[in-house]
């Protein structure tokens, strides 16, 4: 499969659905976060960011061909452009490949990306696919590289009791066409329409919302992109990405998901990226909001992980339903807002009109302080964190009825998670809860926010 082939597939149609970590489009599924994080990122943030020693982002693609019987599995090395390829580079994905084939008689491994991607590769197995080892890279080969890695092909292929193929590709190449929309000029000359650089055709970005609905998406990603790099340079640099991600228009949802993929870089437990929910489809403020507010759980559970570092694989599982049930909670919560932006008919209309006139100037200065007090002191009380936050509101001239209001709404979602966790763990765990109570906080706050210049005009 040429790097063209990969990239027209991509183009064509992207819907990345997080909590299984593939997608599907007719008759193709595909593992598309990497791409969509990486291949628009800059060679020095390449280089120091994407080779990571978790073998989980060695192994960054998987494509199912049905139609033809052939299963892809791609795995990454991005460089500086001249530079050459080398068998170390080359052997990290490949032997975290051979890992993946052993592993996938699905024999659960404790990590659920890898679990969920060894299921659906093992399925492809059994039904007698062809297995193609694509190597992704931005470092220059040339006939000496294809003969060290046939070398390796000769070397590994008796071991396998199916058919089996490695390609290179030129990532480079893939690199420079896709996600290069740095200019309005050129997403014109890419086929994206000029409102916010939204490609029209691709489902990702629900284009079937009405032309003010796209200008509203257009507004969130302006704002969160700010809102990123402004907390960026008080959060852990661990804990967040940093930095302008060039395309990052096209690709708010990667920053986020690339917020949760950095976390599970760096911890052993954290939550699946399901937290994450991306089924755009008619709904992009709801899922949006629910995507900033599940970052936050990421960092509440890696916390609690720390702490606790006897949580065992059950615990884990519990987790996980824990924190679906958090989900479908935030959902709830932030339905109803969107309910009243949409129809202007519910419980918080009114609260929502006000908070929607809040200046992004005046949104950025409270979270930039949430930030910094949250950062020293996320052992405070519930309480205190949501004082913290409405001492942040009231910086920003937010109104006491506001604040009030929002109080309501915040116990209402802390109470729901705090019973929800007893149940689940046997006990109330007053850290984790106040984590929780800043999510709340940051993201209703939130939604003061993304949507002012809608409601203003």
């Amino acid at each position: 499969m040429s790097s063209q082939d990969i990239y027209l597939l991509i183009n064509k149609e992207i819907f990345t659905d997080p909590y299984y970590n593939f997608c599907s489009t007719d008759n193709k599924k595909l593992v598309a976060w990497y791409f969509l994080n990486v291949l628009s990122f800059s060679e020095d943030q390449v280089k120091e960011s994407v080779i990571r020693s978790d073998a989980n982002h060695f192994i960054d693609l998987i494509l199912f061909d049905d139609e033809n019987g052939v299963a892809y599995v791609a795995g990454t090395d991005f460089r500086g452009i001249h530079d050459k390829l080398d068998i170390l580079s080359f052997n990290k994905p490949f032997n975290f490949f051979k890992y993946m084939i052993s592993a996938s008689e699905y024999e659960l491994t404790g990590d659920p990306v890898l679990d969920r991607r060894s299921f659906y590769f093992y399925d492809c197995i059994k039904r007698g696919y062809e297995i193609v080892f694509l190597f992704i890279t931005t470092a220059s080969f040339d006939e000496q590289c294809v003969s060290m890695v046939n070398a390796v092909k000769s070397r590994v292929s008796a071991s396998f009791d199916f058919e089996f193929s490695i390609e290179l590709v030129d990532g480079q190449g893939l690199s420079e066409r896709y996600y290069e929309a740095d200019s309005l000029e050129r997403c014109k000359q890419q086929g994206f329409e000029s409102l916010g650089a939204l490609p029209e055709n691709n489902s990702m970005y629900a284009c079937d919302l009405p032309l003010e609905d796209r200008r509203a998406m257009n507004l969130i990603v302006s704002k969160l992109r700010n809102f990123w790099k402004s907390a960026g340079s008080i959060l852990d640099q661990e804990l967040l990405p940093v930095g302008e991600v060039k395309g990052a228009d096209l690709q708010l949802f990667a920053i986020l998901q690339g917020y949760c993929a950095s976390n599970r870089m760096k911890n052993d437990l954290l939550p699946p990226i399901s937290v994450v929910y991306y089924n755009l489809e008619r709904n992009f403020f709801t899922n949006r909001m629910i995507a900033l507010s599940a970052s936050w759980v990421s960092k509440a559970f890696a916390a609690a992980k720390k702490r606790n570092r006897n949580l065992d694989s059950a615990g884990w599982i519990r987790s996980e339903i824990c924190l679906s049930d958090i989900r479908n909670t935030v959902e709830d919560f932030f339905s109803m807002y969107s309910s009243s932006l949409v129809h202007g008919s519910s419980e918080a209309s009114d609260y929502v009109s006000r908070a929607y006139k809040v200046p992004d100037s005046e949104f950025m200065l409270p979270c930039n302080r949430f930030f910094l007090i949250g950062k020293d002191d996320m052992k405070a009380s519930v309480k205190s964190a949501r004082d913290m936050f409405y001492g942040c509101m009231r910086e920003s001239a937010i109104s006491e009825d506001d604040i009030a209001a929002a109080d309501g709404l915040i116990s209402m979602m802390s109470e729901r998670w705090m019973s929800r966790m007893e149940s689940l763990f046997g006990k109330k765990d007053a850290y984790l809860g106040d984590c929780l109570a800043a999510i709340s906080c940051i993201a209703v706050f939130g939604c003061f926010a993304v949507f002012s210049e809608k409601r203003t005009d």
